[in-house]
Formats: C-alpha cells, sequence, structure tokens
C-alpha cells in the first residue's frame, strides 16, 4: 500500500561541498526529501534553476556567494532567490548585512541564517 504522506522537499544551493553535504546529512534523518544542486559558477547556477523546476521544492536553502573566489560583491545567490519565487528561500550565508537583509525582506524570503550560527537552526 502506498503512503499518502507528504514529504517536504529541501533544495540545497551552495558551492562549497561540506555545507552541501551537512545540510543533506541535516535534513535527511528528518524525513525530509532532499536535493542538492551541483557544479560551480554558471554551471552551479543553471543546474540549480533547472533542479528547482524538475524538482518543485518547498524551501530552497541558498548561499548568497556561489562562485568560488573571494570576490565581496558576489551576489549570485541573491539573485537566484529571485528566480525561485513562490518557492520559500532562506539564505544561509557567512556575509550577511544590513544592506543584504533590507534586500530579503524586499523579496519576502522566510529568513536568512548565517553560517556562522549552527546548522540545526535551521530546522527549528
Amino acid at each position: 500500500m502506498a503512503s499518502n504522506k507528504i514529504h517536504s522537499r529541501v533544495l540545497v544551493i551552495d558551492d562549497e561541498d561540506r555545507v552541501r553535504e551537512d545540510l543533506q546529512a541535516i535534513f535527511e534523518p528528518l524525513g525530509y526529501e532532499v536535493k542538492v544542486a551541483y557544479g560551480s559558477n554558471d554551471t552551479l547556477l543553471e543546474n540549480a534553476k533547472n533542479l528547482a523546476r524538475q524538482f518543485r521544492p518547498h524551501v530552497v536553502i541558498v548561499d548568497l556567494r556561489l562562485h568560488l573566489n573571494d570576490d565581496p560583491t558576489d551576489r549570485s545567490g541573491f539573485k537566484l532567490l529571485k528566480e525561485m519565487d513562490p518557492t520559500r528561500c532562506i539564505l544561509y550565508s557567512a556575509y550577511i548585512n544590513s544592506e543584504t537583509s533590507r534586500q530579503l525582506a524586499v523579496l519576502k524570503a522566510a529568513g536568512w541564517i548565517g553560517k556562522e550560527e549552527p546548522p540545526q537552526m535551521l530546522v527549528d
């Protein structure tokens, strides 16, 4: 007999392997269906968009800086958030500042969590 239980779908988009693996390891044991976008730079962005269309996640967790560089002006994750509407999005980044917070409010993002916080906060 097939189960009618609906599993929440979570899409993780981050350029760091460790972060992707950690988030997947947190959500899957709790019963979430997790997909992870892989790649780097523009390939990661395209893979994330395609996966979002196919997977139709309930929640997207996305890093602010998705390019493998130290460019402080990189807002590729923020731009990607705009394309994920109406999915609930959470920005997960070590580079949140007051301007980013204001921009997230305009986008009506579900919120943000700094990477210095325990990843468990994403579940709570």
